[in-house]
């Protein structure tokens, strides 16, 4: 995260997770993006089919894996 001037840079934590396609939420309390636990590099993904969804909150914290399935879970919304 940036502020408007392009200052302030901070990093939020999304553990071990690869992670990208960051929502914010319309109450700006949290942050959902497409994640995923495995170890393997984004390239070996099987078919992205280990995608999720995972929330945190903007400090870092409180994140949660909200799906868990065999199946795509990509692009969050709110």
């Amino acid at each position: 995260m940036i502020d408007l001037h392009g200052q302030g840079l901070q990093i939020i934590p999304t553990g071990p997770a690869h992670a990208n396609a960051f929502k914010w939420s319309p109450d700006a309390s949290l942050i959902a993006y497409q994640c995923t636990e495995s170890s393997t590099s984004p390239l070996e993904i099987r078919f992205l089919y280990d995608m999720e969804i995972c929330v945190v909150r903007p400090d870092g914290t409180g994140r949660r894996r909200l799906t868990t399935n065999d199946y795509f879970d990509g692009h969050p919304s709110w």
